[in-house]
């Protein structure tokens, strides 16, 4: 039953939350304006969460991400390998990024070289922390004894229901990295409308809805919430946020307060995924119903609770 469960670094998993599940990643790369690079990782040592996304606000051209190399993958995995310890992998969306197909290079590199490895990847079709909760999940799993195959069958089946409840304040930052989709609907917009959405087929961030205000903001988040979550009480829930920790925190306690799950916690979204996810992200990760085709059904959610 011993086996590592790892991911790429946009998982946006704090420290905390590491270590209380036991995860392991794999850094990426960090392009600053200079032309210098430097490891993207998951915490604030490099540069404070403020400076952070000050920087990025005055200069969002100037700073670029790109994932761990073939070899680096490689090399991460290879440390398991070698000791004959299972891996679990997995990833945001290939949708978004060619860090599934690095993984799946170096996993053949792999298995040449220890052919009786056992190394599952799964696609987790999410982005940020949505890919991070798969791996929560998934070392949850583990902690009850499922086997890595049984805990890889499981992670392919449950990813498609993992939902994004949140809104994001910040659009035309983000519309212009590409990091999110349906957003020029609801650009121009008034000051004080906040955009909210869920994750699509592919794991992009969809803007679905708009709410004026951020108290009606909030009423609408946690009753989408309760009109899409699955058995709550038995969950674990991340909430994150990208300089919108104290709105994120105020929601997380919301949340804990109406639905009760089994755990929830906190994370900020960092470096990695904040580079092109922007600032303005404030939102909850959980396991509920199966995602709609086009969103359809989850549009209508929001638009009628939107209405009242």
């Amino acid at each position: 039953m011993d086996f590592a469960i790892i991911v790429d670094v946009t998982c946006d998993l704090s420290q905390d939350i590491r270590e209380k599940f036991d995860i392991d990643y794999i850094p990426g790369h960090w392009a600053l304006p200079d032309g210098s690079e430097i490891p993207t990782t998951l915490d604030w040592e490099a540069v404070s969460s403020e400076e952070f996304y000050s920087k990025l606000r005055k200069n969002p051209d100037g700073y670029h991400t790109s994932p761990p190399s073939v070899m680096e993958i490689y090399e991460h995995f290879k440390r398991y390998a070698e000791k004959g310890t299972g891996i679990f992998y997995t990833c945001m969306t290939s949708a978004m990024s060619g860090t599934f197909d690095f993984a799946t290079s170096a996993k053949e590199k792999v298995l040449k070289e220890y052919p009786d490895a056992q190394v599952y990847l799964v696609d987790s079709r999410k982005f940020a922390t949505g890919a991070g909760l798969l791996a929560v999940l998934a070392a949850v799993k583990r902690s009850q004894g499922v086997s890595l195959y049984d805990t890889y069958l499981y992670a392919e089946a449950i990813k498609p229901r993992i939902h994004q409840a949140g809104w994001h304040d910040d659009l035309a930052f983000t519309a212009k990295k590409g990091r999110i989709s349906n957003a020029k609907a609801f650009m121009g917009t008034l000051i004080g409308i906040k955009p909210v959405g869920d994750f699509s087929e592919s794991g992009l961030t969809t803007v679905l809805c708009k709410v004026k205000g951020e108290k009606s903001a909030y009423k609408v988040l946690l009753d989408y919430i309760g009109e899409t979550i699955e058995d709550p009480e038995n969950q674990v829930i991340l909430v994150a946020g990208s300089d919108r920790r104290e709105q994120a925190l105020k929601y997380l306690d919301m949340i804990r307060e109406r639905y009760n799950p089994r755990e929830i916690y906190y994370t900020d979204i960092f470096r990695a995924s904040g580079t092109n996810a922007g600032p303005g992200i404030m939102a909850a990760y959980y396991v509920g119903k199966p995602l709609s085709k086009d969103l359809k059904e989850e549009t209508e959610i929001y638009e009628r609770l939107s209405k009242r």
